[in-house]
């Protein structure tokens, strides 16, 4: 029910701006970058949060390493389990999005079998790098708890997003009352929203699916 009002949500959104052109297409390809990037950072932070417990303050985990399971196997149990109670919410809340992004910009058929078969190496990566950063966190930081770790985190993204907003200065967009100064300012400001980066996985997530929405099928398979 929730992923059927999400898609009914954004389709409505999507085709709005879709309707509204100059600038409903462009905002509709800034949302959905920006929209990756959030993806990206809370399925990161999701990963960490429950790995914490999930893999090292829970009793089955103690228990498991007295049985002949290799530390392996049990690490890659653990691994699987933790990726889905950190992505399962998000994942309901993304694949609408897309597929609402999909149907109102009329894609081919094989936008989505390549929408599922891009987000699930996605949030495999997400995953690896919230493992991976608890695995530090418990080698050089055991003597704290979750709640100091994750305050920490919280202080430290909120800085981040205000320094962030701060820097874009949304205000800056409503200088002028003529039209064409607003619309050239608009598309400055939202091509700050973009993430552009080769190095951003969010950024690869964003180049398959746009070019699959429009059938540049060998450009979606390269970011893939």
């Amino acid at each position: 029910t929730f992923a059927l009002i999400s898609y009914a949500f954004f389709y409505r959104i999507f085709y709005y701006l879709y309707t509204t052109p100059p600038i409903g297409q462009a905002l509709m390809s800034r949302i959905l970058s920006l929209g990756f990037v959030t993806f990206f950072s809370m399925l990161i932070i999701s990963n960490i949060i429950t790995a914490i417990p999930t893999m090292y303050r829970s009793t089955e985990v103690s228990f498991l390493m007295t049985t002949p399971a290799s530390f392996v196997s049990i690490f890659a149990n653990k691994f699987m389990e933790n990726l889905f109670y950190s992505s399962w919410a998000i994942m309901l809340l993304g694949v609408p999005i897309i597929m609402a992004y999909g149907r109102v910009n009329h894609a081919p058929w094989y936008f989505y079998p390549i929408v599922i078969g891009t987000l699930l190496p996605f949030i495999l990566l997400c995953a690896s790098i919230g493992v991976g950063t608890t695995v530090l966190i418990a080698r050089f930081l055991a003597q704290y708890s979750v709640i100091q770790i994750v305050a920490v985190f919280s202080v430290i993204l909120g800085g981040g997003a205000l320094i962030f907003v701060k820097y874009l200065a949304p205000q800056n967009i409503f200088i002028r009352r003529d039209e064409e100064t607003t619309v050239r300012l608009l598309n400055e400001y939202m091509q700050t929203l973009r993430s552009d980066s080769p190095f951003v996985p969010s950024s690869w997530l964003e180049q398959s699916i746009e070019s699959a929405t429009h059938g540049n099928l060998q450009e979606s398979i390269f970011f893939w």
